[in-house]
């Protein structure tokens, strides 16, 4: 009988508007904390790219496309259509196995991209193998 009053005594202080009150108090914080964590990640995140694209830009497009071809870390997703060369007269210079890297990290992607893939191809088509 004394467990039994115990549990129920348990209960109600648990369910007591108190307690109730409580958690949710607790919860809203913990959901206000983790918000804040995100939120300051991405900002974080967001200020990383900026001073990405910023590097990127102050490079020359030889220079950046070697950067495209060689630095693994870099994803090329979030390169904006400006910054990526693609005039033929900008990958003249270009070493034969960097072309080659450079089309297998390009692969199938569209837009500007597609556009530096193809010229890419036609440039490696036209030197002899």
């Amino acid at each position: 009988m004394h467990a039994a009053a115990e549990m129920a005594e348990r209960r109600r202080a648990y369910e007591s508007p108190q307690a109730v009150a409580a958690r949710r108090l607790a919860k809203r914080e913990k959901r206000a904390i983790a918000h804040a964590a995100r939120q300051s990640e991405s900002r974080r995140r967001n200020i990383d790219r900026a001073e990405l694209l910023a590097a990127l830009a102050r490079l020359s497009a030889a220079e950046r496309l070697a950067r495209f071809a060689t630095d693994a870390q870099l994803t090329l997703d979030c390169v904006p259509a400006d910054l990526i060369p693609s005039q033929e007269s900008d990958l003249m210079g270009m070493e034969r196995a960097m072309a080659v890297a450079l089309l297998r990290r390009i692969g199938q992607r569209k837009g500007a991209w597609g556009r530096l893939r193809r010229v890419l191809k036609h440039l490696l088509r036209g030197e002899p193998e």
